[in-house]
């Protein structure tokens, strides 16, 4: 994902990446290994890669909390770098609000931390499964 992540946000017209996460996640050697291979991606291809550090959702403002920061500071984001900007957050508990603003502002959204049809975009977009 540290590479096929940023190479589709550039297929998909991004040319700013920005990398939704906090301190204990980061902290994660499989996380942290691949926001630096996403940043080197993204180097190597030509994407601005941006870090954008949210609330731990373990954390004093829990789950809502986080989910209220990306509410609020996507539509920041994409004011500041435009709708060519993708977004990638390495938080389950992130995906719906974070497909729902950018499907909303017409920002990128390349993948989710969890790959499923299932991870997100069924609440997001108000989509049956059965």
């Amino acid at each position: 994902m540290g590479r096929t992540v940023p190479e589709q946000a550039k297929k998909q017209g991004a040319k700013t990446f920005v990398h939704i996460s906090f301190e204990r996640h980061l902290g994660y050697a499989t996380i942290g290994a691949r926001r630096d291979l996403m940043k080197q991606t993204c180097e190597e291809i030509g994407l601005e890669f941006v870090d954008a550090t949210a609330p731990d959702p373990t954390g004093d403002a829990g789950v809502t909390g986080a989910q209220a920061w990306i509410t609020e500071n996507i539509k920041v984001y994409v004011d500041q770098y435009g709708k060519d900007t993708a977004f990638f957050s390495t938080n389950c508990s992130m995906m719906t609000p974070l497909i729902q603003q950018c499907a909303e502002l017409g920002a990128i959204f390349p993948q989710q931390c969890c790959p499923s049809p299932y991870h997100g975009y069924p609440s997001a977009l108000n989509i049956s499964t059965e």
